[in-house]
């Protein structure tokens, strides 16, 4: 990667939207107009968006499987019951993850080092079956009840 460009498309203290654009070669003055012209389009573009348009979407076209699904996935992941069997520390992380936070905002809010979070992250994922911060963050949420939830969520 030779240059790259970094537009910030909304943010706040804890939480940031940004598209980075990665180039294997320097970019020409006209690239770089180019880019100048368009970028401020496109943030225009993402303030005045429609929240959760595509996850809505994709939430509704989802279709059931005809496989056995673990406990976790049966019963709300973060029910009384604890179907994913987290520990208390692991419980908050995923309790703060669903209503938005990122792991900085996680760090700040349960007063623990990022490192602490990450950590809890590795074990939540083996727990969960997922392998990432997106779909663990997208069973959390699923989990969690009716689509007029998610309506609420997503608003």
């Amino acid at each position: 990667m030779k240059e790259f460009a970094v537009l910030v498309l909304s943010g706040g203290p804890d939480t940031r939207d940004h598209i980075e654009l990665h180039f294997r070669e320097m970019l020409s003055p006209d690239i770089l107009e180019s880019l100048a012209a368009v970028l401020p389009t496109i943030a225009r573009t993402w303030a005045t968006r429609s929240v959760g348009v595509i996850t809505r979407q994709a939430i509704s076209e989802c279709l059931p499987l005809d496989v056995q699904k673990p406990a976790y996935m049966m019963k709300p992941m973060l029910g009384v019951s604890n179907p994913a069997r987290f520990s208390r520390g692991e419980f908050r992380v995923c309790m703060l993850l669903s209503r938005g936070l990122s792991v900085v905002g996680v760090s700040k809010e349960l007063g623990i080092a990022e490192a602490t979070v990450r950590s809890h992250l590795r074990s939540i994922y083996a727990k969960t079956d997922t392998a990432n911060l997106a779909e663990l963050v997208f069973q959390l949420v699923k989990s969690q009840g009716s689509t007029d939830e998610w309506e609420a969520r997503s608003a």
